[in-house]
């Protein structure tokens, strides 16, 4: 396994640490998201403002080796961050159940991705304007992509599908997973999920629904 989680981003172990002293992950939106002084109202009801100015975030989301995966620099800034991190925590996965360089590696197995944020493209990081719009622009942000990503990357040839069921799309993500194995449909699967806030606009929307 492997997870970058806010309050524990350096794997399973800081995650332990997190939990077994009941640490509260939830901080200050930091600046670098966004200054959620401008954002805030005590009002839910005050328009184009939140009432929230804490969340759990997830530090370090600007870092990515793309050369590591053999993606172009230009590609990788046009790669939401959530597809950066789940590349990287895959890796790290296989590694931890010394998987890389297996012979299952590139071979029938299944990515089942739970995802159902697209942030990047609200705050236009992916969307540039008109003119400069090219191929990577949409494969960068549109969901569907993430598990195809994973699979073209490290050779895989099972299943691949991005899982989108609200709050449980990690849940389902895992139940197919093992669903695809008890057919037969794969001989190794690989469950993720992934979820970032880089902007505030649902969180306004969310404030509005209470």
């Amino acid at each position: 396994m492997a997870c970058r989680l806010p309050g524990a981003e350096d794997g399973a172990g800081d995650l332990w640490n997190l939990l077994a002293s009941g640490t509260d992950a939830v901080t200050p939106i930091p600046p670098e998201r966004w200054d959620h002084r401008s954002w805030y109202d005590p009002d839910p009801t005050a328009p184009g403002k939140t009432r929230q100015r804490e969340a759990g975030m997830l530090g370090r989301i600007d870092r990515f080796d793309a050369a590591h995966f053999g993606i172009s620099p230009r590609e990788a800034e046009a790669m939401d961050p959530q597809q950066r991190i789940l590349l990287e925590t895959v890796w790290q996965a296989l590694e931890d159940a010394g998987e890389l360089g297996h012979p299952s590696h590139g071979g029938r197995v299944g990515v089942f991705v739970g995802l159902y944020n697209n942030n990047y493209g609200l705050i236009g990081r992916g969307s540039p304007e008109p003119a400069a719009i090219g191929g990577w622009s949409a494969s960068g942000t549109h969901t569907s992509i993430a598990a195809g990503r994973i699979s073209f990357t490290f050779g895989f040839t099972g299943p691949a599908m991005a899982v989108d069921t609200a709050c449980s799309s990690s849940l389902v993500a895992v139940h197919l997973a093992m669903q695809s194995l008890r057919n037969g449909e794969c001989d190794l699967a690989i469950a993720a999920g992934v979820h970032l806030l880089l902007s505030p606009l649902g969180l306004v929307a969310s404030s509005k629904l209470g």
